[in-house]
């Protein structure tokens, strides 16, 4: 399970609420499906860098930003990272986090998961 800010089951995790999202094996590690970026159709390739069984405590999706779009300020849609302090981690990117251009603090990577990718299923196509 990878703990995000857009899910539907809520945990308390280290004192502040959390959302749990899940992901299949084989989605996860692209054997049975692709995911793809909506903005720019790159692929999510990332999956195989995680352990198995492991609670992540951070949006693994929102750590990997493809492109501008996943990059953009949910309020002034500018470029988040350009301006601000630079990641120190990958769980930077699942943090509010304030744009260097309008000053809202926000979790401006952690976008639903459903609106910013898509899988298609390789074993049909």
């Amino acid at each position: 399970a990878v703990v995000s800010t857009q899910s539907t089951g809520e945990i308390e995790h280290g004192g502040q609420n959390r959302f749990l999202c899940s992901i299949c094996v084989g989605c996860l590690h692209n054997y049975s499906a692709r995911i793809e970026c909506r903005y720019c159709g790159g692929e999510w390739t990332n999956g195989k860098l995680y352990q198995l069984g492991t609670l992540y405590s951070f949006d693994i999706f929102a750590a990997y930003p493809c492109c501008k779009k996943r990059s953009q300020c949910t309020n002034c849609k500018d470029n988040v990272l350009e301006g601000c302090d630079q990641p120190t981690s990958y769980s930077w990117f699942a943090q509010p986090v304030s744009c260097g251009s309008c000053g809202d603090v926000d979790y401006h990577f952690s976008k639903p998961h459903l609106s910013t990718f898509r899988i298609t299923d390789e074993q049909h196509q």
